[in-house]
């Protein structure tokens, strides 16, 4: 039987998470960069044709 994780180990599981949160927190107010999504993701022929399950679904 494993012993429960140290309350220890959860105080710098979050302070971690609230780290990363406070870093990338600005990020959410952004636009979307979309001076190549043209080229590379709309017209790529080898993503217009899926991948993996969902190749076979259109």
């Amino acid at each position: 039987m494993d012993a429960p994780p140290r309350p220890r180990a959860w105080i710098v599981a979050l302070l971690l998470f609230g780290a990363a949160l406070a870093l990338y927190a600005r990020t959410a107010s952004f636009d979307f960069v979309a001076y190549d999504d043209p080229a590379y993701v709309r017209d790529n022929p080898h993503l217009a044709q899926g991948s993996g399950p969902v190749r076979g679904a259109g």
